[in-house]
């Protein structure tokens, strides 16, 4: 049986060899000789013998060529993937296209985390109900998908085309790639079903976003697993029918408009349209997953081992800055990555910051990445400390590489949150007494308010408008205000009330909303201006200028306000009210008003009041505690829900209370 057993871990790995370099070794020509260093003297040749060469046949005279950029080119024929499909010399700098093909991405990529999945220890098998049609139920929905982003889908593929026909072989060919792709994932969760979780934390190396879809992998394996759970009824029965009535709303209220928003480095969790039946697929979907993901939360909560779970934590945290570190040697490595890992979006080629401010190795987000490392470390301490598991010296050694890549994210919000908790947790441990506790957490709080308002030089009378003021000069407004003799404007000045004064401003009614609440209430005495709280805490947080720019382009009607625009819907948002910094990924920079966006504003509410009751009821298992506290704070500043590890992640941590209570109860009886 093991002698079997070895027979097939040889066998994956002989196919993982296979998907590694088949795809990009098979060139058309004979080896050449003149396939030497690619440079200003050699590019031409790349750029007149398109769809001859192989990746493969270039790598070995490249593995130190710094001047050379690799890229995929999506809008490439069949024949052509993994071939050398055109190149650009430009500011000293070669970018060499390499031809991808959708159905080979989706087949290709699908078997390989499959396979890499698929090392994960098997479980007692999990059987499901119907899993031919759960997977009739996924290609409906990928044709619905393919139809609602048809914008996002012409600029890539030529020979797009999505008429049910027996000689549409395009068509035909990707929804069976997908069918095949479907029934192997159920296979995989079938037999390691209660393993799932343990290995989460495996999605902030691999990302599992395709390279040729606006779709991930992980959001078609926890969709799957919401099919089921819809099937065994193991969904809750009233959220399901206000979610399927806020369904409905959203298609009442889209307005069909097939505009194109490009999601860069959101690709694969985040609306490219905002036609009718993007909105339908994007609303459905966010429902299966998160259904999924809960499912598999509830199903496998007495059996979690968190010694595993933080193991894996700590060792996913710790490959995502070695692969960052590798993606920077060259532009090969960068490519591979990039493809085989699922990222968003390229990694750094350099070890260089940002404009001297963060590095982000593989990850879309610098910022969603150092919540996560300074996660791992408090995840690591808090389970130390409260459910007495050692840190071994192997574990010291990964958390120090988890370190380094918090540093160089250069989140200060994580780590000064990260700070603080562990201070919190130091005088738990340290004091008994109630009074001692309390005065201890109002001194580290005045502490860390007083430190980072002299670090950001901070200035009241200038930071309770600052807000305004820069959602004001990023609008579009074309009557003239006035100003004073030295050719300041009355925005320059803070003259806000010269807005009111227009017939007709041109703002956004969210902006023109806080303007008037700012000049016109009536401030009680000792008490601010709730919009200057806001503002002043803006700051030294650095977000006055974003949250600016967001008030600035957030226009909704009431109901839009009320209820948002949808799950994963950025489009109408972005588009629909344009100012004067409209190119780009414009972002809200704030995990709270992303979910403003979609669920509006009764859904916000009522994600507050649930996460108020869950923290009331459960205060006893500070290792869930400690996580919602570390993470929501996090989650005000920056927009890591847009990504889906960090999305799985916050979930996940949602429902920590539920593994820790059968730890602490096992304890007990011991």
């Amino acid at each position: 049986m093991r002698i079997l057993e070895k027979h097939k871990l040889l066998f994956k790995f002989f196919l993982l060899f296979l998907i590694l370099f088949i795809p990009w070794g098979i060139s058309s020509s004979s080896p050449s000789s003149d396939l030497a260093f690619i440079d200003i003297n050699t590019v031409g040749m790349f750029q007149t013998k398109t769809c001859e060469y192989s990746l493969s046949s270039v790598i070995f005279e490249n593995l130190n060529n710094q001047e050379l950029t690799i890229l995929p080119d999506l809008n490439s024929k069949l024949e052509c993937h993994g071939r050398i499909n055109g190149a650009d010399y430009l500011l000293g700098e070669v970018k060499l296209y390499i031809g991808t093909n959708p159905n080979i991405d989706l087949l290709v990529q699908t078997i390989f985390w499959l396979l890499i999945m698929w090392l994960i220890p098997k479980t007692k098998i999990k059987v499901f109900k119907y899993p031919n049609l759960t997977s009739l139920v996924l290609l409906i929905l990928f044709y619905i998908h393919l139809n609602g982003e048809r914008n996002y889908y012409e600029q890539y593929f030529r020979d797009f085309n999505l008429e049910i026909s027996f000689d549409n072989y395009w068509l035909l060919s990707i929804l069976v790639v997908f069918y095949l792709s479907t029934v192997l994932i159920t296979d995989f969760i079938s037999t390691r079903f209660y393993n799932i979780l343990n290995f989460l934390p495996y999605l902030f190396l691999i990302s599992g976003a395709y390279n040729s879809f606006n779709l991930n992998i992980f959001l078609l394996i926890f969709s799957t697993l919401g099919i089921y759970s819809v099937q065994e009824r193991k969904v809750n029965l009233k959220f399901s029918i206000l979610y399927l009535i806020l369904t409905v709303f959203y298609q009442f209220n889209s307005i069909n408009n097939n505009v194109f928003f490009d999601v860069d480095k959101l690709k694969g969790f985040v609306n490219s349209s905002q036609s009718s039946l993007s909105i339908l697929f994007w609303s459905i979907i966010y429902y299966l997953m998160t259904a999924g993901l809960i499912y598999v939360v509830n199903e496998s909560r007495e059996i979690i081992n968190l010694e595993l779970l933080k193991s894996n934590f700590l060792i996913s945290g710790a490959f995502s800055v070695f692969f960052g570190l590798l993606s920077t040697i060259n532009s090969i490595f960068s490519f591979v990555t990039y493809y085989y890992l699922g990222l968003n979006k390229f990694p750094m080629s350099t070890l260089t910051s940002v404009e001297g401010n963060t590095w982000r190795g593989i990850a879309p987000s610098a910022e969603a990445f150092g919540e996560f490392y300074a996660f791992v470390i408090l995840f690591t301490i808090v389970l130390a400390v409260y459910l007495k598991l050692k840190i071994t010296n192997i574990q010291i050694f990964l958390l120090l590489i988890n370190l380094f890549g918090l540093y160089k994210t250069n989140n200060f919000a994580a780590m000064s949150m990260l700070i603080f908790l562990c201070l919190i947790l130091l005088l738990q441990i340290k004091t008994r007494s109630i009074k001692q506790k309390i005065l201890g957490i109002f001194l580290i709080l005045f502490t860390g308010i007083t430190s980072l308002l002299q670090v950001s030089n901070f200035n009241y009378e200038y930071s309770s408008k600052a807000l305004i003021y820069e959602g004001l000069m990023v609008s579009d407004i074309e009557e003239s205000l006035a100003g004073d003799q030295w050719g300041r404007s009355a925005i320059e000045l803070a003259n806000f009330g010269e807005i009111l004064k227009l017939d007709n401003p041109k703002i956004s009614s969210s902006l023109l909303l806080v303007t008037k609440h700012y000049t016109e209430s009536n401030n009680l005495k000792f008490l601010p201006n709730s919009v200057s709280l806001i503002s002043a805490f803006s700051v030294p947080i650095n977000r006055s200028e974003k949250w600016g720019i967001f008030i600035a382009k957030y226009d909704p009607g009431l109901n839009e306000f009320l209820f948002g625009y949808g799950p994963q819907q950025i489009a109408k948002y972005y588009q629909e009210n344009l100012t004067v910094v409209n190119t780009g990924l414009v972002l809200p920079h704030s995990s709270l008003l992303s979910y403003l966006l979609f669920f509006g504003i009764l859904g916000l509410s009522s994600f507050f009041i649930f996460l108020i009751s869950i923290i009331y009821k459960h205060w006893d298992e500070k290792v869930f505690v400690f996580s919602i506290l570390y993470i929501f704070v996090n989650l005000i500043k920056s927009d890591s829900l847009l990504y889906l590890p960090n999305f799985m992640l916050v979930v996940l941590i949602m429902n920590f209370y539920k593994f820790t209570e059968i730890v602490r109860d096992y304890d007990n009886e011991l």
